[in-house]
């Protein structure tokens, strides 16, 4: 079976408080296979190809349902927003262009780049929300945030 690769631009959120004024999109051009290549994977690309100083969270390389199985998934940490869609960079296939932003809109700050403040949630915390899969669930997600840190 032949893979038919093709180039993509993926546009990603930068922001590095302790050097950058404001946030600003970096664009990469990165090889993938269409529906085969995770955004994980694209990320994974992106730092070690092209731009070692680009941050994200990850922690490890299978599908949601093995890591968690394994014990060794980071409880959903590696949400994102692409192209506006939350989802887990280890899940989600992409097929063409995209743009990638740390998940803001659902009440996380950024540290660096993609990562933010999520990487501070237990697991216990999550398991108030009643998921993992953060994507799913943002309402009682957002409710967490607000009473973890307020």
């Amino acid at each position: 079976m032949t893979e038919d690769k093709c180039i993509i631009r993926v546009k990603v959120f930068r922001f590095d408080p302790e050097k950058d004024a404001q946030p600003y999109y970096k664009t990469y051009l990165v090889p993938i296979v269409p529906g085969e290549t995770t955004v994980l994977k694209v990320l994974k690309y992106i730092y070690e190809k092209l731009d070692q100083s680009l941050s994200f969270y990850a922690t490890c390389d299978l599908p949601y349902w093995e890591a968690k199985k394994k014990g060794i998934c980071g409880q959903a940490r590696c949400n994102v927003f692409v192209n506006g869609k939350p989802v887990l960079t280890c899940e989600e296939k992409v097929y063409g262009d995209i743009t990638i932003d740390p998940p803001t809109q659902i009440g996380f700050n950024v540290i660096k780049d993609l990562v933010t403040d999520a990487i501070k949630i237990t697991e216990d915390e999550f398991n108030k929300v009643g998921t993992l899969r953060l994507y799913k669930n943002f309402e009682k997600l957002g409710e967490l945030i607000r009473e973890i840190y307020e």
